[in-house]
């Protein structure tokens, strides 16, 4: 615990990160130097924020239409990018959220195919979605097409050599037990 005096005024940061207290340290470090006031972090968020919010205009539709339209719009953006951060969920992002990043945020992809291809480095195939363990149970392989996808629709930033060694295998390499549901 920590107490401060009353009246006091503290700033703090927080840093997460599904890998590790170092890339907690790290994420904090990029996303909020130290010495950044709380007031510039809300400015430069906000301005973040309405950058992207500003590349809508709705029409025809009433405010409650336009704040359900909004609400979705912002938590498709919410989704975090960076390819050390591991959170890239090729299973729920294939269904519409990833066309609708190649059009809207393009720059988060490489982050993302970056954190896909880090997976395949490590455990030897494309993810299918974040978890310790594979389970083949999934139909298909989403994350070959999300790759592919980038790379046809001339997204640059990752490594493509590695995209089509893990792209090719997940296409003419069987995973192991793939015909058990054990």
């Amino acid at each position: 615990y920590v107490f401060f005096e009353r009246g006091s005024s503290v700033d703090i940061r927080v840093g997460t990160s599904f890998i590790s207290i170092d890339q907690a340290r790290a994420n904090i470090d990029a996303e909020i130097p130290d010495g950044t006031s709380f007031e510039d972090t809300v400015a430069s968020t906000k301005a973040a924020w309405e950058e992207k919010l500003n590349r809508f205009q709705v029409e025809g539709a009433n405010a409650v239409q336009q704040e359900v339209f909004y609400t979705g719009v912002t938590h498709a953006l919410q989704v975090r990018s960076n390819s050390n951060k591991g959170v890239t969920t090729p299973a729920t992002m294939a269904r519409a959220e990833w066309a609708f990043l190649i059009l809207f945020a393009p720059e988060r992809l490489p982050g993302m195919v970056t954190s896909m291809l880090n997976d395949f480095s490590e455990g030897g195939r494309l993810p299918m979605w974040k978890n310790i363990v594979e389970t083949n149970i999934m139909v298909g392989t989403h994350a070959d097409s999300l790759v592919a996808e980038a790379f046809v629709k001339g997204v640059t930033g990752f490594d493509t050599e590695l995209a089509w060694e893990a792209v090719w295998k997940d296409a003419t390499v069987p995973p192991i037990n793939d015909l058990t549901t054990v």
